[in-house]
């Protein structure tokens, strides 16, 4: 839902050509072609919707504007997918994020067998260290609030691990029962 935030996305667009019923966000905005040249998108049904302007979120001003896209009123009201597609009588928006074609770059790498391979590592790597911090250690969350107060929070959790990482390491007889069932990476 980063890359094309649409309005009126009530999730069920029951038989229209860009989603099946329950179909989210992300999947119905991959439905919208752009066209670089004209700067606007293509609808599912073939209709236009041209850029408009921009607008910026108002709960987070500081960040970069979307790109606003609007479909003619009048053109989508004569859709044959008016109704399912968007109530709005004054046509379809699209709310393009600013990072849109990085998520978009993204989805495409991650598609390909590398990329799964890569990800398939984050279990072996990462999530033990998590599970371990938040079971064995509990901490499912931080106790403190402010950026400055998590950061020293999670600077004593960090060494906690990597001191227990270590101590079972130099035990005796590591490895030897089958203690560790992974490659347990130090924390950063």
């Amino acid at each position: 839902m980063y890359g094309i935030i649409l309005n009126e996305i009530t999730g069920a667009f029951g038989g229209c050509a860009f989603g099946s019923p329950g179909a989210g966000a992300a999947s119905v905005a991959q439905a919208y072609v752009y066209q670089p040249a004209a700067d606007e998108y293509c609808c599912p049904e073939g209709r236009p919707l041209p850029f408009v302007g921009l607008m910026t979120n108002q709960r987070h001003p500081e960040l970069p504007p979307f790109r606003v896209y609007q479909a003619d009123g009048a053109t989508c009201q004569r859709c044959p997918v008016f109704g399912r597609c968007t109530t709005n009588a004054q046509g379809r928006h699209l709310h393009v994020h600013p990072y849109a074609e990085h998520l978009r770059q993204h989805r495409r790498w991650m598609a390909t067998d590398e990329a799964h391979a890569v990800y398939a590592r984050r279990k072996e790597v990462v999530e033990p260290v998590f599970g371990i911090l938040k079971e064995v250690l509990g901490a499912r969350r931080f106790l403190l609030r402010g950026l400055p107060k998590v950061r020293a929070e999670w600077s004593l959790l960090a060494p906690a691990f990597n001191l227990r990482t270590l101590w079972r390491c130099w035990a005796p007889g590591f490895g030897s029962q089958g203690t560790v069932s992974h490659s347990a990476g130090l924390a950063a």
